[in-house]
């Protein structure tokens, strides 16, 4: 008995090979998955390493600068009363690090040195949009940095370097999956330190 095969003028793929390219597809969609996450959570990470690093430099300036308010080279009476201080917000997507002026204690807003000091037409230092920054002071209050005035957070040192505004605990977290990858915490006696 012979048997014979019948030859099929079938066009396409068999079962065998669809299953095949299925698995390779997966597996490659797998492998590209985890690089985005670790790409995401390395631009949180600089985000948090940013921040510190402006928090840093704000309280080196604290302690040696004397602030002027409108840039002319004159400290006079009525500008004495100034010092820069560090605003958190939100605009759109992205966080930002804008110096700003603190006057007693308080945010001074819309003055004319947020624009001269400050790089992306004022706005300051832009976080990536993979970045939420969740802020909670020290009696454990928190919200999502945002856009509202009350979402916002203002740092200020004074000149013996104790922070008066802004202490408290910062995590930098990857918004697309709501998990944290940094913290910051500044301390009342100004001192501060990064998880």
């Amino acid at each position: 008995m012979e048997r014979r095969m019948k030859k099929l003028n079938n066009k396409g793929y068999s079962l065998i090979e669809m299953i095949i390219v299925i698995a390779i597809v997966a597996v490659l969609t797998g492998a590209a998955m985890v690089t985005l996450k670790v790409m995401h959570s390395a631009k949180v990470k600089e985000a948090a390493i940013t921040f510190e690093s402006e928090i840093s430099e704000l309280l080196s300036m604290s302690k040696n600068k004397i602030c002027d308010p409108n840039g002319d080279g004159v400290i006079e009476d009525s500008e004495k009363e100034y010092s820069v201080g560090l605003r958190l917000y939100k605009s759109g997507s992205k966080c930002y690090i804008q110096e700003v002026l603190v006057k007693n204690g308080a945010y001074e807003a819309n003055s004319t040195y947020e624009n001269a000091n400050n790089p992306n037409s004022g706005k300051g230092i832009s976080l990536s949009t993979y970045v939420d920054v969740k802020y909670t002071d020290l009696s454990g209050n928190s919200f999502m940095i945002g856009t509202a005035e009350d979402k916002q957070v203002t740092i200020h040192f004074k000149r013996n370097g104790s922070c008066d505004l802004g202490y408290g605990t910062f995590d930098f977290i990857r918004n697309s999956s709501n998990s944290k990858v940094a913290t910051m915490t500044i301390n009342k006696n100004g001192s501060h330190q990064a998880k």
